[in-house]
């Protein structure tokens, strides 16, 4: 039962890992600025990797493993309303000259 989870585990951080980066590198304004922008955001993120799991050992220890598994499916669900707000804007903005911009073919 555990190995299941512990491959699906993986399977996310893998996807969480490249899909992250990938999105940082297309919010840099240009190339130049894509080596600070995924500095920027692999540091910025330190600090929540650290506290996450000690301030989930803490609800749990508080309130249970089951506020610990309603904060997290309740998470991921307001980040992707605010990302696909994020990435709408984006999509709307004209790209800057240099850019590589992807269009659709269909």
């Amino acid at each position: 039962m555990f190995g299941l989870v512990f491959v699906m585990l993986g399977i996310q951080i893998a996807a969480m890992n490249v899909s992250n980066l990938n999105v940082m590198l297309e919010f840099a304004p240009g190339p130049a600025a894509q080596p600070t922008y995924v500095g920027l955001g692999t540091t910025l993120l330190a600090p929540v990797a650290f506290g996450a799991p000690i301030a989930a050992g803490l609800l749990a220890d508080a309130r249970g493993f089951v506020a610990v598994f309603v904060v997290a499916a309740v998470g991921p669900a307001s980040r992707s309303r605010s990302c696909s707000r994020a990435c709408a804007t984006r999509a709307q903005q004209p790209s800057p000259p240099g850019s590589l911009s992807v269009t659709s073919s269909a």
